[in-house]
């Protein structure tokens, strides 16, 4: 099963931080992004992937030693030995960048299969969304008004923040990359009732961002959005279908325990990985920064 995040190390999502305006490195082929903490101190970032051996490994590819640490997130399941030869010195970062638990459909199953091992409930609002005669649309750019304006909505109802427009925008024009970024459409009754923002990378098609109408809840537009989109992948050959990021527990007052209830009623395996890790290459400038991040945490 392909590893869950992988286009964060394509050529597509390095060429979409480029536009976002960073700084971006490879280490032997693995991507690593700049990023400014402020009273000219900054750090490297390596989103899923395999790392040099070390502490002086990775200042050899950074070719400098102004970075105060290189933060990751690791390629290696929970479930699977990690290597005894860790990086030292290494902490543990005071936040995870990407999600650590997630689920992951096989696609190479019949649909026939994975209709099985979907919740019962799950299964029903399939069919509830086509009684209803929801339709789903595929486009890039020419949707991002729709999606921005059902997002701003989701957020609202959430109390959450997202990403400015412009955000969705860069990371639209790098679609003709070695990755294939979309935005799928429900409608019910021609009106914008659920989206869904995608991307399709070395096999797996990865579910990033979602916005749906509060108002058109009850025609279950997401289930006929998704259940839309995993059969088409099958049919481009992709092999997984990554819901990206579930709550780590089952703990109702999980802040996503609505969406992981969702995303865990298609089946699928769930997959853990661990915690954000820090490289600390200056110990005196990285516990100041920690104490900053405690301080401003806490307000």
């Amino acid at each position: 099963m392909p590893t869950s995040g992988a286009f964060l190390q394509s050529r597509g999502w390095e060429a979409f931080q480029q536009l976002l305006g960073k700084e971006v490195r490879r280490i032997d082929g693995t991507l690593i992004i700049k990023q400014e903490i402020g009273l000219g101190m900054h750090y490297w970032y390596c989103p899923r992937g395999p790392l040099p051996d070390g502490p002086d490994g990775v200042r050899a590819g950074i070719r400098n030693n102004d970075a105060i640490f290189l933060r990751f997130d690791s390629v290696i399941e929970c479930h699977k030995q990690i290597p005894d030869s860790r990086p030292d010195p290494i902490r543990i970062a005071p936040h995870d960048v990407q999600p650590r638990t997630t689920i992951i459909l096989d696609l190479t199953k019949s649909e026939e299969q994975l209709l099985q091992a979907m919740h019962p409930k799950t299964r029903y609002n399939i069919k509830v969304a086509s009684r209803r005669g929801v339709t789903i649309e595929i486009g890039g750019a020419e949707l991002l008004e729709t999606f921005f304006s059902l997002l701003r909505s989701t957020t609202e109802r959430n109390i959450f923040r997202a990403h400015p427009k412009s955000y969705y925008q860069k990371m639209l024009a790098t679609r003709d990359t070695d990755v294939n970024i979309f935005f799928a459409l429900a409608r019910v009754d021609n009106k914008p009732a659920a989206m869904a923002l995608m991307i399709d990378f070395n096999g797996a098609r990865t579910y990033l961002h979602g916005a749906s109408d509060y108002q058109l809840r009850d025609a279950m537009a997401p289930f006929a959005l998704h259940w839309h989109l995993i059969k088409d992948a099958k049919k481009r050959g992709l092999t997984a279908y990554d819901f990206w990021g579930i709550a780590p527990t089952d703990n109702p007052s999980e802040p996503l325990a609505g969406v992981t209830r969702f995303k865990k009623g298609w089946g699928g395996d769930i997959v853990r990985y661990p915690q954000t890790t820090d490289i600390v290459l200056h110990p005196i400038k990285y516990a100041f920064y920690r104490l900053v991040h405690r301080l401003i945490t806490r307000r």
